[in-house]
């Protein structure tokens, strides 16, 4: 008997609900860039189902620029830059809290003999102990939207002799303000799949 509740416990761990919604929160962001990002052409009643999964497996991201054009911000430039940063700043506010939350937690018996770099690194760990799981889940989630929307800078097509980037017609590839935004692509790239 005990040995079959070890059995179960691991099975429900291996199995558990949160494990098959990563599955299907990863597939539909893979899904619903289908069409843009390997330009393959579906149905319309797909692209509209597609479309139904698109605003909650991109969080609400892909709906951004026009936020960002209220501020006088358009541009394929100003859309990366947000999604950049706005997992970063997401990802700062987590921590604040955890160390908010180590901070006043009801605090432990301490020896006297405790130096303070000992209590100082022991609450850097606590802090991200408490956070870390939490952080984990946002890369989980981030990564694949943050990273399909840095690709995108690549991606250029070809009009009347002139080459343009196919996410904001307004920069001609290959140009200086394209330069910038494949620089900026490249930083993205760096730090959400490769760091």
């Amino acid at each position: 008997p005990a040995a079959r509740k070890d059995q179960l416990r691991s099975a429900w761990t291996l199995f558990a609900p949160h494990n098959k919604l990563k599955i299907i929160i990863n597939y539909y962001q893979v899904v619903t860039k289908i069409d843009t990002v390997y330009e393959v052409e579906v149905p319309p009643e797909v692209k509209r189902l597609l479309g139904l999964f698109s605003t909650s497996v991109t969080l609400g991201l892909s709906d951004a620029s026009a936020v960002l054009e209220c501020f006088g911000l358009r541009g394929y430039m100003a859309t990366l830059t947000l999604y950049i940063l706005v997992p970063i700043a997401v990802a700062t506010a987590i921590t604040v809290v955890a160390a908010g939350c180590v901070q006043f937690a009801k605090p432990g018996i301490e020896s006297p003999r405790a130096s303070h770099v000992q209590t100082s690194m022991g609450h850097t760990v606590a802090v991200f102990k408490r956070a870390m799981p939490t952080l984990l889940q946002l890369a989980f989630l981030v990564y694949p939207v943050v990273t399909t929307k840095a690709f995108e800078a690549f991606s250029c097509y070809d009009f009347t002799g002139s080459r343009y980037l196919k996410v904001d017609v307004a920069i001609l590839c290959d140009s200086g303000e394209h330069n910038a935004v494949k620089k900026l692509a490249i930083v993205a790239i760096l730090l959400y799949p490769v760091g």
